[in-house]
């Protein structure tokens, strides 16, 4: 969980686990008509932004859960 500073959150809802630890995200807090999820894929973790209309792609290459989960914080709120 990562608090932004205008007072929206994030969350991170596990969605599969290996061997006691989550390997892949849902995040949860994003503005309207956006979604995201996290996964540890090859060592790092990446994200696949989902927004209606556009393609989909895994991009970046985080050290952390948390490290990706802060790269998203420009999309929280509620407004498009």
């Amino acid at each position: 969980m990562n608090k932004v500073d205008n007072g929206f959150m994030l969350i991170l809802r596990p969605l599969e686990i290996s061997e006691g630890e989550p390997y892949r995200y849902e995040v949860i807090g994003l503005r309207t008509g956006r979604s995201a999820m996290l996964a540890r894929l090859s060592g790092v973790w990446k994200i696949l932004k989902i927004e209606p209309g556009k393609s989909y792609a895994w991009t970046g290459s985080f050290l952390s859960a948390g490290d990706a989960l802060t790269s998203l914080e420009g999309d929280v709120g509620t407004s498009n």
